[in-house]
């Protein structure tokens, strides 16, 4: 099988290119910005692309190019994230309390290359999207479709750093591959007395316990077992001393499912279950939704693109089938609109110290992974086009 590194062919610039996409991955890992704050981001990114004669449009933060009239798409994310980094690198982020840890500094490289060689090699057809807000709150996929991104096309690919996954592999697969996903706040409010006095507050805390038991059994009894579905509280805070009962509870989470339909569920029976505190205990309780995000489900003929160009690339061997997540993606949110497919390119590195998840504040990657990542989206543009 020809590869990455051995495919004259199709690599006949890329010494050059290769240390340069380096570089600014690099650079960019310097600057991790929030949704639609990325302006020192968008500024590099637009500067390569003007240094090397690339036209390009700007929306807010986000960036996109046009090769030729375009008919396939390869979106990045360029955002980061609120962690304070301790990876101890040469280049690690200058904005502190911010970092890169998802990959989409190198998520934004691959693109870059990719888009490279495919100007180089005069192939049009194609639209790189760089996207501002992916980790939200605010969807930038949803955004850019507003503005009009995918008018024109057909088909969009996507990849993640994945590092569960070994370098020199992907995972892929068909069908659902990431969750439905929303974020949602939950207030009680009840009447705060002294701790020797309970009888005469209410505890809202107490109250906020029972519900999350009362949430567990919702999962383990209220729903189908074999459909995946979760709803997790990741915050709970209330109370002002320690011995005065708590007059109000705020309790934050999130509800996962493979299907939108699920989640929807899931969502109205912890409406029920949380407005019928108010009936048990005289609390006043609020709930609050954010949007529901749609699961990512890719497209059975672009995962058999994305399959071939991987063997090419990688081999046999380097093409693994994963099990969905329960991690969620905006990028659901073109494959709203067209087929899609994303797939997760294997980063693990245990002799680099490449071994910690995604959005840990030791996350790390191999520039390493660059290449492979460009060769698979490219011969998938290919592929498409012909």
């Amino acid at each position: 099988m020809s590869s990455v590194l051995s495919d004259r062919r199709s690599t006949r610039f890329l010494p050059n290119l290769k240390s340069e996409i380096r570089a600014l991955r690099r650079l960019l890992h310097q600057h991790p910005e929030p949704g639609f704050g990325e302006f020192e981001t968008a500024r590099i990114l637009r500067q390569f692309l003007t240094d090397h004669g690339i036209r390009f449009r700007s929306l807010k933060t986000g960036t996109v190019v046009d090769l030729g009239r375009p008919r396939v798409a390869i979106r990045s994310d360029i955002d980061g994230l609120p962690i304070l980094e301790r990876t101890g690198l040469s280049y690690r982020s200058q904005n502190k309390g911010w970092m890169h840890a998802c990959g989409h500094d190198f998520h934004m490289a691959i693109a870059m290359m990719t888009l490279m060689r495919l100007k180089e090699a005069k192939i049009k057809g194609v639209r790189i999207i760089f996207q501002p807000s992916e980790e939200g709150p605010e969807s930038g996929a949803k955004f850019l479709i507003e503005k009009g991104v995918l008018n024109g096309i057909r088909a969009i690919f996507a990849l993640h750093l994945e590092p569960g996954i070994r370098f020199g592999r992907i995972g892929i697969r068909s069908g659902p591959f990431m969750a439905a996903a929303n974020h949602f706040r939950i207030v009680i409010r009840g009447k705060a007395s002294h701790a020797a006095l309970p009888h005469l507050g209410q505890d809202t805390i107490r109250i906020g316990a029972r519900l999350i038991q009362d949430i567990q059994a919702l999962i383990a009894r209220s729903k189908n077992p074999i459909k995946p579905g979760l709803i997790t509280i990741g915050r709970i805070t209330g109370g002002e001393r320690f011995n005065v009962l708590a007059k109000e509870t705020i309790m934050e989470g999130t509800i996962r499912a493979l299907e939108l339909g699920m989640l929807k569920k899931l969502k109205r029976r912890l409406t029920r279950l949380a407005q019928g505190l108010k009936h048990d205990y005289g609390v006043e309780v609020e709930t609050e939704f954010s949007e529901d995000h749609p699961p990512v489900v890719n497209d059975d003929q672009l995962v058999e693109m994305v399959i071939k160009g991987a063997i090419e690339v990688l081999g046999e061997e380097g093409v693994v089938g994963v099990p969905p997540t329960m991690g969620s993606e905006d990028f659901s949110y073109y494959q709203q609109k067209i087929p899609g497919v994303m797939f997760m390119l294997g980063c693990r590195d245990e002799k680099l110290g490449a071994i910690y998840p995604l959005h840990h504040d030791r996350f790390r990657a191999s520039d390493s992974v660059i290449e492979p990542g460009s060769e698979i989206l490219y011969r998938c543009v290919q592929s498409y086009l012909s």
